[in-house]
């Protein structure tokens, strides 16, 4: 389990992809690691992968 310090950098990377590219680039990029989303009304449920720790601890 990750603690939310350990994620952060992750999220404010992912954060800033999606906010400078377009949406066919977006597209891509969230394709690489969301494997399905299922929906049951009213919920939806994301299964993804988180990129592996780097040495340094900084994001990839």
């Amino acid at each position: 389990m990750l603690t939310d310090e350990e994620i952060r950098p992750y999220v404010l990377n992912l954060q800033e992809t999606l906010m400078k590219d377009s949406f066919v680039e977006r597209k891509s990029f969230m394709r690489t690691f969301i494997k399905e989303i299922r929906i049951d009304y009213p919920k939806a449920e994301v299964e993804y992968t988180i990129p592996l720790r780097i040495p340094n601890n900084t994001p990839p």
